[in-house]
């Protein structure tokens, strides 16, 4: 399995953790350092709200949970399409992308899943 970044801020809810897959966020994370803390608003926001805007990202599981996929709307890239997986407490953001269109992200991540099996 590859390396999990956990970062927790202050703001963030006790009960409620949020990772970041390395593989799948780092690259974009380094070049968009404020893009980190917009994913979690929106996902902690998505939380409260019961995940109103989600929608599985593809048929392939990831440990056996089902991938979800929103998109969080940035200044520094525009948008993007996040994709994560949620078990009780925890969020687990596995991939983001760019591509903003959904065909174009649902190969994306299925080669992602692919890879990582």
């Amino acid at each position: 399995m590859s390396e999990i970044t956990r970062r927790k801020t202050a703001a963030d809810d006790p009960a409620c953790t949020i990772d970041f897959e390395s593989r799948g966020c780092r690259k974009i994370l380094q070049r968009n350092p404020s893009l980190e803390e917009r994913i979690r608003d929106t996902l902690r926001r998505q939380i409260s709200q019961g995940f109103t805007r989600t929608k599985a990202a593809s048929r392939l599981k990831w440990n056996g949970l089902t991938v979800y996929e929103i998109r969080v709307n940035d200044p520094s890239v525009k948008a993007v399409r996040v994709a994560f997986t949620a078990q009780g407490s925890s969020i687990h953001v596995l991939f983001i992308s760019t591509s903003i269109q959904k065909n174009e992200f649902s190969r994306e991540i299925d080669s992602f899943l692919k890879s990582g099996s």
